[in-house]
């Protein structure tokens, strides 16, 4: 199932980079106790914030609740608007919402879904190598107390 995904990412990084559609995106910085919670998706490497695509009608909030219980199998309820970035580098032109949570979370109660390979929370000033540059980012943001924001992913 896992190279399916791979496959499918790769054809539509394709149509993305001939077609250039305008989607919407929707990511989630969960801090517990002085931790990140960074998820290793089975279709991309790396750790990076979770979140997922806005299905056409959604609320942005409605859909990161979704995105969250779809691919964690966890319920969170205290979102803060935290950005809004525009990423171009896949080749189309990606809005991304990014929301800020301190909702308590087990992850031992998580359940993880076929898109994700692992979820763990790092600490704000340990974090992985190969975590994404876009959470990057937004992790610095948020321990600079620069948000909420507009600017690029």
């Amino acid at each position: 199932m896992k190279i399916l995904q791979l496959i499918a990412y790769k054809i539509a990084k394709i149509y993305w980079k001939i077609f250039r559609p305008q989607t919407f995106g929707v990511k989630l910085l969960l801090i517990n106790y002085g931790k990140v919670l960074l998820v290793e998706q089975s279709y991309t490497k790396g750790y990076h914030l979770p979140g997922g695509g806005v299905k056409s009608g959604e609320m942005f909030e409605q859909a990161l609740k979704r995105e969250i219980l779809e691919e964690l199998g966890l319920y969170i309820n205290d979102l803060q608007l935290f950005g809004v970035y525009q990423n171009t580098k896949q080749g189309k032109i990606d809005t991304v919402i990014t929301f800020i949570s301190t909702t308590p979370v087990d992850l031992n109660k998580a359940k993880l879904s076929n898109e994700i390979n692992r979820a763990d929370f790092f600490s704000l000033d340990i974090l992985p190598t190969n975590i994404s540059p876009g959470s990057t980012k937004r992790i610095q943001e948020y321990l600079s107390k620069d948000f909420p924001i507009a600017k690029e992913w």
